[in-house]
Order: structure tokens, then sequence, then C-alpha cells
């Protein structure tokens, strides 16, 4: 749980500054019902993989 409770703070960080890793829109959070681990929803990532744009 405590890591759930540290990705919730990353992420209300992330949306507080309106950040956008290089141009990729966050779009918001959900989470795995069987594990209880959040996720970030970002922007498809065009040409290319989400590490190419990190």
């Amino acid at each position: 749980m405590e890591n759930n409770n540290d990705f919730l703070k990353e992420f209300k960080s992330l949306m507080t500054c309106k950040l956008n890793a290089n141009k990729l829109a966050i779009y918001g959070i959900t989470q795995n019902i069987e594990t209880k681990e959040y996720l970030m929803v970002f922007q498809y990532a065009n040409h290319g993989s989400l590490f190419k744009y990190l």
C-alpha cells in the first residue's frame, strides 16, 4: 500500500505542475482490480514507444 501512496503523491505532483512528458498528455490514472496497483494513462505514443518520449 505504501507504493500506491507514493504513486498517488507523484501523480498529484505531475497534475499540479501540468507536466506533459515531452508533449505526451497525462489523461489520468486507473487501478488494477486484482493487484490494487495504480497506473498512469498517457496519450498514445505515435511513431515509437513511450520510452522514446521519456
